[in-house]
This record gives structure tokens, sequence and C-alpha cells, in this order.
């Protein structure tokens, strides 16, 4: 389940934007089972690694995003890929 908390509805908006701007329906991405398997199993291990009370103030949507953006690049080393979910969240 995804949380919007502390986040504004401009601020919801532009990441809305930002999504629909990798995510272009007139350049599908597809991705196997394997693949979508290592993406969920990412997400979920980036999830893990952010302790509770930044959880609570970001959405996982967010983690996705860059996970997913960088899949669509290609890249599907499963280091790689957690590193460009946490970029920048490191305090």
């Amino acid at each position: 389940m995804d949380y919007w908390v502390s986040k504004s509805p401009n601020q919801k908006s532009q990441e809305i934007r930002n999504w629909e701007g990798i995510m272009d329906p007139m350049k599908p991405v597809y991705f196997d089972l394997d693949t979508v398997n290592l993406l969920r199993e990412t997400l979920e291990e980036a999830w893990a690694s952010i302790p509770p009370r930044r959880q609570a103030m970001m959405s996982r949507s967010l983690l996705a995003e860059r996970i997913l953006k960088t899949a669509a690049r290609g890249e599907r080393d499963r280091e790689r890929l957690l590193n460009a979910a946490l970029v920048d969240l490191a305090a």
C-alpha cells in the first residue's frame, strides 16, 4: 500500500507527470516474467532498507518509478537497480 504522507497535491501531480514521461504509451516497455520478479524483489529489498520513519515520509511508488525507469533502459543487475532506487535517499 502506498502512502502520500507530507506531500502536497502539486508534488503528487509532478510525480505523475514524471511517471508519464518515463512510461510513454507510444513506446511501451515489456518485461518478461523473470524480469518482473527481479523488479518486484528489488522494490521489496529497497523498501525494507529504508528506516520506518523515512518510509512514513515517502511512497513506494517513488522507488518503483526509479527501478522501472532504470530497467526500461535495459539494466537487469539487481545491485544497480537497487542503487537506482535508493539514490539520494542516504541520510
